[in-house]
């Protein structure tokens, strides 16, 4: 099954489709740390806090509110209004899915950032707080659960934190971050395991914001 990654500025967001197969009918609004250390704050922080063998995939420390169709129906009706979400249908951009996640990141809000304070679904409990301030970059992902058997959209706030990180107790690595400055030198494995293909663009939009 197909997975898609894009941001605003990806102009085939506005081409490709999504079919009746990859239509979602769950939601992550997901808020990301990129956790950095050193003088320069140039070596990030990567985990894989997934059973060893199964993804296999550096990502970067999440959390995350988790909204299935049920209750997103069930909002929508409290609000006496239409969720765009809820309108999608095959044949829409992905471009209007991520319009779709942006108003639902408006209309959760107070959830979300309740749910941030909590520190829900993260997959670090040992560092936490570090969601103060607004986000410096934001995309969005469509991908297959393997297991409910459908997709879930996701979208991605990229927040720079820099706590002070003595004991990890998931698999991890410090990177460069200015490793991944150029799209055609960005390593795409690291130690045999894939680095999430949202984790180079966000490092790069955190480099130019430093520059």
């Amino acid at each position: 099954m197909s997975d898609y990654a894009w941001d605003h500025s990806d102009s085939l967001a506005h081409k490709v489709e999504v079919t009746e197969e990859t239509l979602p009918n769950r939601v992550a609004l997901t808020a990301t740390q990129i956790i950095t250390r050193g003088e320069d704050g140039r070596q990030v922080l990567l985990v894989d806090p997934h059973p060893a063998g199964t993804w296999d995939t550096w990502m970067t420390p999440y959390s995350s509110l988790v909204l299935e169709e049920g209750a997103l129906r069930a909002r929508g009706r409290d609000l006496g209004a239409d969720l765009q979400f809820l309108q999608l249908s095959p044949g829409d951009s992905l471009k209007r899915l991520a319009d779709a996640l942006d108003q639902l990141a408006s209309v959760y809000q107070e959830e979300y950032r309740q749910a941030l304070k909590q520190d829900l679904n993260n997959v670090l409990p040992e560092l936490t707080g570090g969601w103060q301030g607004d986000p410096f970059y934001t995309s969005y992902s469509l991908k297959f659960s393997q297991t409910s058997h459908s997709y879930t959209a996701y979208r991605f706030a990229f927040y720079r934190s820099s706590p002070t990180v003595t004991e990890v107790a998931v698999d991890h690595i410090w990177v460069d971050a200015s490793d991944f400055r150029d799209v055609e030198t960005s390593p795409t494995h690291i130690n045999g395991k894939e680095v999430v293909s949202n984790v180079p663009v966000a490092l790069r939009q955190l480099l130019n914001a430093k520059e």
